[in-house]
């Protein structure tokens, strides 16, 4: 999925980062915000031109969607191939795990962001 990600983004540094999901008992508390904005400014800090994530839940994909995070390739797991023995894997997964999408954000290296918690 990554394959030639520096030269589409024309970018010469990128901070890439996975998210996992929150419990039940802590939604609502601003964790996903905040893990965003600590992450863009990690990525600036850093001097990254772009920060990048992978994202494979449909509730990540919804904060991103509201958030309007450009994105870049995706695939759906029932569609994928590996590229080595050419054999798609048995995947018994959650119904929010539907596919995979790579979301990026331009990082403006003057910009600083400041924690909510």
């Amino acid at each position: 999925m990554f394959k030639d990600i520096f030269t589409e983004l024309n970018a010469q540094k990128m901070l890439m980062h996975s998210s996992g999901g929150v419990a039940d008992e802590f939604k609502r508390n601003g964790l996903i915000e905040t893990s965003r904005e600590l992450t863009k400014e990690t990525a600036r800090r850093l001097g990254c031109d772009y920060e990048i994530a992978v994202v494979a839940n449909a509730h990540w994909a919804k904060s991103t969607a509201k958030k309007n995070d450009p994105w870049t390739r995706e695939i759906a797991f029932c569609d994928y191939v590996d590229p080595e023995t050419y054999m798609r894997p048995n995947l018994e997964l959650s119904p929010v795990h539907t596919h995979a999408r790579i979301v990026y954000r331009k990082v403006h290296p003057f910009l600083k962001h400041v924690s909510k918690l």
